[in-house]
């Protein structure tokens, strides 16, 4: 089994992760089934690793996280499964014959392997026999070794023996693929011999040797074909070689055609007739399909039809190979895959399955493309496509790191006084990714590319971005507060600077604003021309501030209104000194509006078939409000059967049978002028546990292990405790193996005697 677990290392390793600090490796095994003898137990190395060295751990497939079982099932420390030998009554199907994978996990993230499936082969009586065989004198007589069907994917014929004497191909003796004794020219002293075949146990190792047949040579005689020796059904992995038998008795001696899908077999220098059949050599995809074996002569016909298949591994490569990304950045990964045109494919996050939700959407017609938009910091690590037919599965994997793309502006301008028809050229150099893209505002409002105002962009190759804004013949409009405001998905920066212009002072015009309640609002002065001396506002003729919650910026005339209330509303007048006894003034009207406030409720504990009513309800806001639903971020799906009830300023949620379908989070959703605001509460549906496996009554052996097997399910996931009692009392010690769904004592003792009371899940 040493040389099994050396084989899987050294399968195809990929590694990932170049100008990285940390990655994740493992082995993409075309070994995906581990068969062992009982009598030798087996160790199967964890496929994946990583560095800095990954933690490993073993899982079943269903998800649970395996434990040690003393003496039956033990993970090392470096990862490796180890299964002991056992005595066949100690069998267990639940550790002895099931489907295991491994993960890695380290700061790259985590990685799951291929499903393995381990299988114990034991020991079992069983018997290979050989029948009499009947041949024409100059004909072919052959030969089969009979294994019984229980052991026969595991037992294969080695030698055959004519008088204890064994036989190799060549002259008139041919031992096919299949195990078949071919005798040609068959000669009638071939009748005065004894011939029996020796098989061997691919596992356990054990031979066994069959009865002694008698072959039975008559004189030819006119005669039909009559099939040997045919095929129903061959697979062989591609590049491999596959003999298709087809023999016929039959005199005179039958001739021989072949047809593959109806058609002549057309001429391919890897298609070679030979005594026994079809012989195909590196085989290829464009060779499966439906042969059929035609044998006639001048008394009849006959033939074989049968289907070959070449077996193509599946592979999966999962593109770009190379994923860095941002915070709120959108990220593609596709999965290419070759070997079948059918297969389930499936989405892994580190070792997680990723289903779709509000930022994660599938595309193709096997959902091969992975896309998720607004990335979080949770949304890096290793992104994993497995694709799975049958018994095969290939898997590939990339890394996404996501970097602090927030941008940053690095280089920028500062305040500072020009005199009209002069040039202004300001630059804000930024770094971001993806790369940023910039644009540019003068007292809010958006510049505007014209004959005297030119911008600019383009990018370094350090990947910064440089945005220019280039104003020819400045005038006193021109004066003002500049800003640059660059943004990408992972977030936005700005830097403003005040730019005079000289010239005689005035004020632009200002617009009305919307304050929220109990939010702080901001308004501003935007005065131009340069020099002016003192900049002040005013409400109801009253200079301000008059209050704690009001402060007027005079330097860049600002007014601040913190936790904004209603009688913060009204008209505000704000006058600029441009000259010692001359004014300027703006008005600007402020109104207030109240946003929505949804009185908090949470969902209690239901449990499944019970009913369910929910109010939301708007305690203030101004009016009108519209209130909505979701369900994990989503409308809620009408197949649920949920239904909404809206009246005026409230929002009622009610479901008539809870069932597990409506686990999730519920999230109120009111709406008005002033803001949107949500509330959320999550609904979990109990369902009561109830027993998948329940113990059996097992005899023990004295020394020897016991396994008692049991599994339940429920919402949320019952524990399991375990209880042995002593004797016919029904009082004793509980086991503390509360995770665990089988129980495995070390050894049965004398004093572990006594009735186990059924396991409890709670």
């Amino acid at each position: 089994m040493w040389i099994l677990a050396f084989i899987f290392l050294q399968s195809i390793l990929n590694v990932f992760g170049e100008d990285l600090h940390s990655s994740l490796y493992f082995v993409n095994a075309s070994l995906q089934e581990v068969v062992f003898a009982s009598t030798t137990g087996t160790s199967v190395p964890c496929p994946a690793g990583g560095a800095p060295p990954a933690s490993l751990r073993w899982y079943l497939a269903t998800g649970e996280e395996i434990y040690d079982v003393p003496g039956i099932r033990h993970v090392h420390p470096n990862g490796t499964l180890q299964i002991f030998n056992f005595l066949p009554s100690s069998f267990s199907k639940l550790i002895h014959d099931n489907t295991y994978y491994c993960t890695a996990e380290n700061p790259s993230g985590k990685i799951r392997s291929q499903d393995v499936h381990i299988k114990a082969v034991s020991r079992e009586p069983y018997t290979v026999r050989v029948a009499d065989q009947k041949a024409m004198r100059g004909s072919v007589a052959i030969f089969k070794c009979i294994i019984p069907a229980s052991v026969e994917a595991y037992v294969s014929v080695v030698s055959w023996e004519k008088d204890t004497v064994s036989l190799n191909s060549g002259q008139r003796y041919l031992i096919t693929s299949t195990g078949a004794l071919y005798i040609v020219d068959v000669l009638p002293e071939d009748g005065l011999n004894n011939y029996r075949c020796t098989t061997r146990h691919r596992y356990t190792g054990e031979t066994r040797q069959s009865n002694s047949a008698r072959l039975i040579v008559s004189d030819p005689t006119n005669a039909e074909p009559a099939i040997l020796d045919g095929f129903d059904h061959r697979e062989v992995k591609i590049n491999h070689r596959v003999e298709l038998p087809c023999k016929a008795s039959g005199f005179p001696t039958p001739k021989y055609r072949w047809l593959k899908d109806n058609s002549p077999l057309e001429p391919d220098s890897r298609f070679r007739q030979t005594i026994s059949g079809l012989l195909i050599e590196n085989a290829q995809p464009s060779d499966s399909g439906t042969y059929v074996c035609e044998v006639w002569n001048s008394y009849g016909n006959a033939e074989v039809m049968g289907h070959l298949y070449v077996k193509q591994p599946l592979k999966a490569v999962v593109s770009p190979r190379k994923v860095k990304g941002s915070v709120g950045s959108k990220v593609s990964l596709s999965c290419s895959m070759s070997g079948s045109d059918e297969y389930e494919l499936s989405w892994y996050r580190n070792g997680e399955i990723i289903y779709p939700g509000n930022n994660v959407r599938f595309t193709g017609l096997n959902r091969e493309n992975l896309i998720i938009e607004g990335m979080t910091k949770s949304d890096g690590g290793a992104y994993q496509c497995f694709a799975r037919k049958g018994k095969m599965s290939a898997q590939d994997f990339v890394q996404v790191i996501l970097e602090d793309g927030t941008p940053k502006i690095l280089s920028s301008f500062s305040e500072k006084v020009m005199n009209p028809n002069e040039p202004l050229f300001l630059v804000c150099n930024v770094k971001g990714t993806p790369p940023p893209r910039c644009s540019w505002s003068l007292d809010d409002d958006p510049v505007i590319k014209d004959a005297h105002h030119h911008l600019g962009h383009f990018e370094t190759h350090e990947g910064h971005v440089v945005s220019q804004l280039n104003v020819t013949h400045t005038q006193v409009q021109d004066g003002g507060l500049y800003r640059c405001t660059c943004s990408n998905s992972a977030g936005v920066v700005y830097h403003q600077a005040r730019i005079n212009v000289r010239g005689r002072a005035s004020i632009r015009p200002m617009k009305n604003i919307t304050a929220i309640a109990g939010r702080d609002a901001f308004v501003h002065c935007r005065v131009i021309g340069y020099p002016y001396y003192s900049i002040k506002w005013y409400k109801n003729s009253a200079l301000l501030p008059f209050n704690h919650r009001q402060r007027a910026f005079e330097n860049n005339g600002t007014l601040k209104l913190s936790n904004v209330q209603q009688v913060d509303a009204g008209e505000y007048n704000c006058k600029v000194m441009v000259q010692p006894n001359k004014m300027e003034s703006q008005s600007v009207h402020v109104r207030v509006r109240v946003p929505p406030y949804i009185q908090p409720f949470e969902f209690q504990r239901f449990t499944i078939g019970q009913r369910v009513f929910i109010p939301c309800v708007v305690m203030s806001g101004d009016r009108p409000l519209d209130i909505t639903w979701q369900k994990d971020g989503r409308p809620i799906p009408a197949s649920l059967g949920v239904t909404v009830d809206n009246i005026d300023f409230t929002s009622s949620l009610r479901i008539n049978n809870l069932t597990p379908d409506h686990n999730g989070n519920y999230t109120c959703i009111a709406r008005n002028e002033a803001a949107v605001v949500e509330h959320q509460s999550q609904l979990i549906v109990r369902v009561p546990p109830q027993f998948v496996v329940q113990p059996e009554d097992q005899d023990g052996i004295y020394g020897k292990t016991v396994t008692l097997n049991c599994s339940a399910e429920g919402y949320p996931p019952p524990t399991i405790v375990w209880e042995h009692s002593k004797g016919s009392g029904r009082g004793g010690s509980s086991l503390s193996r509360e995770t665990q769904t089988s129980l495995s004592p070390a050894t049965w003792d004398s004093s572990s005697g006594g009735i186990p009371r059924r396991s409890q899940a709670s």
